[in-house]
C-alpha cells in the first residue's frame, strides 16, 4: 500500500523547512494518521534532542528530523531518523516499511538519514557518531591552526635496478618449466585414457541397453507369434470339426438315401420281375411254333440280361446324380 503525501504535503513541507531554516524550532516529526497510509506533522520543537526523543514512541512508527552541530566542523546538519521500532506491530511494520523511500525523495537537503529499531540505535552519542562520520573531515574551519612542515628537500626514489641474471636461476627456472611440461603432458595422456575408458564404457552399456531391447522385442514377438499359431490351431480344428461333422452328416444322408433307394428298388425289381413274367410268356407263346424249348429259354435269359444291365446302369447314374 503506497505512502500518502499529497493529503498534508503544504504544512509537512513547511515545518521541515522551519527546522532547515533560520526560525528556532530545530525538529519535526511526521507520524501516519488512523489509517497508516496518510502523513502528517505529529510535532515540532525548539529545545532539541531531549524534546525530540519524547515523540519517539514504542509502538508508532515516526519520521524524525533534527538539526544537531557537526563535532567536527561545528556547522549546522539535516538528520532524518526513520523510527521503526522493535515493538510495532508486524502488519504495520511490513506496510510502512516500503515508505522510507518516499519520505526521503520528499524532504531534500538532508545530510544524515538513519534507520532505527531501538533507543540505543537513537542515542545523542550514536548521532552525534554518524554525522562526524558523514561530515567526512575531521577538523573544525574555525580552529584550523597553521602547520610548519619544515624545510622541503630534494627528492628521492626507492627504485633499484632489477637484474634478472642474478634474481633467476636459469637451471631451476628450466626444471621448473620442465617439471610443468611433464605435468601437463601426463594430465594430457590421463584425460586421453579417460575419455577412451568412458567411450568403451558407454559402447558397453549402449550393447547391453540394446541387446536388452532386441530380447524384449523378440519377446513380444515370439508371444505375438504363439497367439497367432494358437488361433490358427483352434481355427483348424474348429474348422477339420466342421469338416467331419458335415462329412457325418453326409453319410447320415446317403445312408438315409440309400435305405429310401433300396426299398423303391425292391419295388420297382418285384414290379420288372411281374413284367419280366408277362413278356416270357408272350415270347414263349410268339415263338412256340417255331423254337424249341431251349431255344425259348436261352432268348428269355438273353432278353433278361440285356435288361438288367439297363438297370444296372440307369441305377448307377442315379446314385452319381445324387452324390453330386
Amino acid at each position: 500500500m503506497a505512502c500518502d503525501l499529497k493529503k498534508n504535503k503544504e504544512p509537512m513541507l513547511e515545518a521541515f523547512e522551519d527546522v532547515r531554516g533560520d526560525s528556532d524550532n530545530d525538529w519535526v516529526v511526521f507520524g501516519y494518521e488512523k489509517d497508516n497510509r496518510t502523513l502528517k506533522v505529529n510535532e515540532t520543537g525548539e529545545d532539541g534532542y531531549e524534546e525530540m526523543m519524547d515523540e519517539l514512541g514504542e509502538t508508532r512508527a515516526v519520521y524524525a528530523v533534527i538539526k544537531m552541530k557537526d563535532p567536527n566542523s561545528g556547522l549546522p546538519k539535516m538528520l532524518q531518523i526513520n523510527w521503526l521500532p522493535d515493538g510495532l506491530p508486524a502488519a504495520i511494520k511490513a506496510v510502512v516499511s516500503r515508505h522510507v523511500m518516499d519520505v526521503e525523495r520528499m524532504l531534500p537537503g538532508v545530510h544524515v538519514r538513519l534507520n532505527a529499531r531501538y533507543e540505543d540505535d537513537v542515542s545523542e552519542k550514536a548521532l552525534l557518531a554518524k554525522i562526524s562520520k558523514a561530515s567526512g573531515a575531521n577538523y573544525g574551519v574555525h580552529k584550523e591552526k597553521k602547520k610548519d612542515y619544515g624545510p622541503i628537500g630534494k627528492t628521492g626514489t626507492n627504485y633499484i635496478k632489477t637484474d634478472a641474471t642474478k634474481e633467476v636461476d636459469v637451471k631451476q627456472r628450466n626444471a621448473y618449466m620442465n617439471k610443468q611440461q611433464e605435468e601437463d603432458a601426463k594430465r594430457i595422456r590421463d584425460e586421453q585414457k579417460q575419455k577412451v575408458a568412458e567411450r568403451v564404457r558407454e559402447d558397453k552399456e549402449r550393447r547391453e541397453r540394446e541387446n536388452q531391447e532386441s530380447a524384449a522385442r523378440n519377446e513380444v514377438t515370439e508371444r505375438k507369434a504363439k497367439v497367432v499359431q494358437a488361433r490358427k490351431d483352434q481355427e483348424a480344428a474348429e474348422s477339420k470339426q466342421q469338416e467331419e461333422e458335415a462329412k457325418q452328416r453326409w453319410r447320415e444322408e446317403q445312408v438315409v438315401e440309400a435305405e429310401r433307394m433300396t426299398e423303391a428298388e425292391q419295388n420297382a425289381e418285384d414290379d420288372k420281375r411281374k413284367r419280366w413274367e408277362e413278356e416270357r410268356e408272350r415270347i414263349s407263346d410268339t415263338k412256340s411254333s417255331t423254337m424249341s424249348d431251349a431255344d425259348r429259354e436261352g432268348a428269355w435269359q438273353e432278353e433278361k440280361e440285356r435288361r438288367w444291365e439297363e438297370e444296372r446302369d440307369n441305377i448307377r447314374q442315379q446314385r452319381a446324380d445324387a452324390v453330386c
